[in-house]
C-alpha cells in the first residue's frame, strides 16, 4: 500500500496538536480580538494566538533553493516543528524536520530561530541550516508572514552561504477541506 508523505506528516502533526493538551487553541479560539491589550500574557507564553498547525509556502534568495511548501506546528511554551518541507525545485536533496524555538513580541509579533539538516545526495554531504528571524501574524488570526535570514554551514561547520527566505501560511482548521 502507498502512502503519500504529506498526509503521514499531516496526521502526525495533528496528532501532536492534539497532545499538547488543554493549552492548545481550539478552532475560532485564536483570533486576535480576544488577544487585544493581552501582549503581557503573549510574552509570558499564558497564552498565544500563534499556537495551531500552519501549510504554507517559502521563497528563498540563496541558489539552488529557490521555493518550498512547508507544514508546521507551533505549540503552546516556545517550540516549533516543520513537520513536512518539499522543495518544489528539486534541486536541495533530502531536509530533515525543521525546529525551533520562539518567543512572542507581542499578540501579533514573535521572533524565532529554527534549525534543520539538508542532506543532497549528489555530493553526500550534510549541510546545516540556521534561520533566524520573525512571524507576523494577520489580525484576524488566521494567516502569517514570515521573514528569516539564513546561514548555511557545511560539514565542518563553515559558513558557505547566506540569504533570505521569505513566505507566508495559513492556519489549518479542524473540519476545513483547505
Amino acid at each position: 500500500m502507498k502512502f503519500n508523505k504529506r498526509f503521514l506528516m499531516l496526521s502526525m502533526a495533528l496528532a501532536g496538536a492534539l497532545a499538547a493538551g488543554p493549552n492548545a487553541y481550539a478552532e475560532d479560539n485564536h483570533g486576535l480580538g480576544k488577544m487585544l491589550g493581552h501582549d503581557e500574557d503573549c510574552r509570558a507564553g499564558v497564552s498565544n494566538p500563534l499556537v495551531g498547525i500552519w501549510s504554507g509556502n517559502l521563497k528563498f534568495t540563496l541558489p539552488p533553493l529557490g521555493s518550498a511548501t512547508v507544514l508546521i506546528s507551533i505549540n503552546q511554551g516556545g517550540t516549533f516543528t516543520e513537520t513536512d518541507s518539499i522543495d518544489l525545485n528539486n534541486t536541495v536533496g533530502n531536509a530533515s524536520p525543521g525546529y525551533a524555538a520562539w518567543k512572542a513580541n507581542d499578540c501579533r509579533h514573535y521572533t524565532l530561530t529554527i534549525d534543520k539538516m539538508l542532506y543532497n545526495p549528489l555530493s553526500g554531504e550534510f549541510s546545516k541550516v540556521i534561520l533566524p528571524g520573525n512571524f507576523v501574524l494577520s489580525e484576524d488570526g488566521d494567516s502569517l508572514t514570515v521573514n528569516l535570514s539564513q546561514k548555511v554551514f557545511n560539514q565542518a561547520g563553515a559558513l558557505v552561504g547566506t540569504g533570505t527566505v521569505t513566505g507566508s501560511a495559513q492556519r489549518v482548521k479542524a473540519g476545513s477541506a483547505e
